[in-house]
């Protein structure tokens, strides 16, 4: 059986990229403090568009992994090592989590006690939206998270075998972090995003934001393979797939964003309707539309033709497209209460949006090469067989039975 390794120099071309995104990290962080002085709401309104993006893009790999791990996929076993990289930028998230604290009295009405004594509504939610409960909730958040995700993974890391010991462990970690993920996740998306419009609510709409984090994870992770594959070891079929899946999500996006949209517009009460409103008029409106083109109709369009999947190029290209359309998105969920007389994306609105960006990807292909360089990073061999590069190689012929897929 033919095989190729791939060792810790094949990764050298990830040196000027890691430099470059140090350096653009840095640059960002320096722009993000000068903000706080010449243009604190402008400033901290970036830095949270940039902060969900990052979150998003971390609790895409333990998320991925976990759903991999239930549905007892073996194909993606050797990719792996991405999602895993991915979760490396979760405890940078928690840290910026800490510092979003530092800005919530310039984002968000309900902060201010002077807003909670003239509105009825606000007084009814201020038991739920105070100042201390938003930041127990944000450390009680990330601390489930981080715990769940280190858990899952590890049994990623340590039982890669398919005996039943083996598939219970990823079975069972796998299911805790989802049973976690799940309402915590619907917390972060109320605390973080929909308590922007306090007199607004939506039951739908945490799973809208996962639908997001969803396909801008795979997107994400689809870059981050592509990266890695220097000499064509992931073959064909399994850009395939991951082309198949990023397809489905993106479907999955767009029907639930037209859900939520449909609901609204049909039962057209007077605490619903304001939401959309301020988010299909003037350039809002403009940003709304070009996010559900490049997240959802574009995607999938492009994705239809098998030929596209399977190319590595074309994925590539498309997933860059879901990351802007994603980035477009958060704007435009966050947008209209933190600048109120249209969109403003200026220096100090880019540079956190921008560098948080910047830093999951930094972190990622430090993982990465982290795990290069130990001699562990999976690949697949011409058979599409899983080979370890710390174990060694049989050069021996053996047989390699049918793939077997999610």
């Amino acid at each position: 059986m033919h095989t190729r390794e791939l060792r810790a120099p094949d990764l050298q071309w990830g040196r000027p990229a890691i430099s470059a995104l140090t350096w653009a990290c840095a640059a960002a962080a320096l722009v993000f403090v000068i903000g706080l002085f010449a243009s604190p709401h402008r400033t901290w309104s970036g830095f949270l568009v940039g902060f969900h993006v990052l979150v998003g893009l971390a609790l895409a790999g333990p998320m991925g992994i976990a759903f991999l791990h239930l549905s007892g996929a073996r194909w993606s076993r050797s990719l792996e090592v991405v999602p895993r990289a991915m979760a490396s930028a979760l405890p940078a998230a928690a840290g910026l989590g800490l510092v979003l604290l530092l800005g919530v009295s310039s984002l968000f009405e309900w902060s201010h006690a002077s807003a909670v004594t003239d509105d009825p509504i606000l007084q009814e939610k201020s038991a739920y939206l105070n100042f201390t409960f938003f930041a127990v909730r944000l450390v009680v958040i990330f601390g489930a998270w981080l715990w769940a995700g280190r858990r899952v993974v590890r049994a990623s890391l340590s039982t890669r075998g398919d005996d039943a010991s083996s598939r219970r462990t990823r079975l069972r970690t796998a299911a805790v972090f989802l049973l976690l993920f799940g309402p915590t996740w619907s917390l972060a998306s109320i605390d973080w995003l929909q308590s922007l419009d306090p007199h607004w609510f939506s039951s739908i709409y945490a799973l809208l934001t996962l639908a997001g984090l969803g396909v801008s994870g795979l997107a994400a992770a689809v870059v981050l393979i592509a990266a890695l594959d220097t000499d064509g070891s992931v073959s064909k079929d399994q850009y395939g797939d991951l082309g198949a899946l990023l397809l489905s999500l993106a479907l999955f996006w767009a029907y639930i964003w037209y859900c939520q949209y449909m609901l609204v517009w049909y039962t057209n009460l007077p605490e619903e309707t304001p939401w959309y409103v301020s988010r299909l008029a003037g350039s809002w409106g403009m940003l709304t539309k070009l996010a559900c083109v490049l997240c959802g109709a574009l995607p999938f369009t492009l994705l239809l033709f098998r030929r596209l999947r399977r190319s590595r190029r074309a994925l590539v290209r498309i997933a860059g497209v879901i990351l802007v359309g994603r980035v477009i998105d958060l704007l435009v969920m966050a947008g209209p209460p933190l600048w109120q007389d249209g969109p403003v994306l200026g220096l100090w609105e880019l540079a956190p949006i921008l560098g948080c960006t910047g830093l999951f990807f930094l972190l990622a292909l430090r993982a990465l090469q982290r795990t290069a360089a130990s001699g562990d990073l999976e690949i697949v061999d011409d058979s599409r067989r899983v080979v370890a590069t710390s174990a060694p190689v049989d050069p021996q012929p053996e047989t390699v039975g049918t793939r077997a897929s999610a």
